[in-house]
């Protein structure tokens, strides 16, 4: 995602502006952005409509949210799915794809390169135990020729938390 971070913020809220949100919240589960910078969220639902409807029948295929931001030194893309219950593993697998794309395709139309390097697929959830939320922990995502792996944590966890601890974890 190459380009300043505060232009690329301003480019996604006038593009998309409809469906930027300060929500970070769905059905009692969030994520916390506390110390991410230039920050913009957006609706994964309404992205999806906006950037890809032909690809969709519905919104429900898309993630919570996706939030475009700065830490470490770069733009950083958290692909969020939040859970207050169980889940399909595939469904919520095919959810964080979507919203991959439909973030890739959002940075292309605003004039910037995709970085998947600095993708995070994530999924936050009350409980972590169902055997849905351990079989996606162990799943890597394959967007093109690059595979990223889900990371799965709790309700209320920082999202630079999780990028630094991803970005800890050894390179396959």
């Amino acid at each position: 995602m190459n380009g300043d971070a505060a232009s690329l913020r301003a480019a996604m809220k006038t593009r998309y502006g409809s469906v930027a949100t300060t929500r970070r919240q769905d059905e009692g589960c969030s994520i916390n952005l506390d110390g991410l910078g230039h920050r913009v969220v957006l609706r994964g639902e309404g992205l999806s409509l906006l950037v890809a409807p032909q690809r969709r029948s519905s919104a429900e295929e898309a993630p919570d949210c996706l939030v475009i931001g700065t830490h470490a030194g770069g733009p950083i893309l958290g692909v969020v799915e939040l859970k207050s219950k169980t889940a399909s593993a595939s469904n919520v697998q095919q959810k964080l794809v979507n919203g991959i794309h439909d973030a890739n395709e959002a940075l292309a139309a605003c004039g910037r390169t995709p970085n998947l390097s600095r993708t995070y697929p994530i999924v936050l959830a009350k409980s972590r135990r169902a055997s849905a939320f351990q079989v996606l922990a162990s799943r890597e995502l394959r967007v093109g020729a690059t595979r990223l792996r889900v990371t799965v944590g709790a309700c209320g966890d920082r999202l630079t938390d999780i990028v630094d601890k991803v970005d800890r974890r050894p390179r396959q």
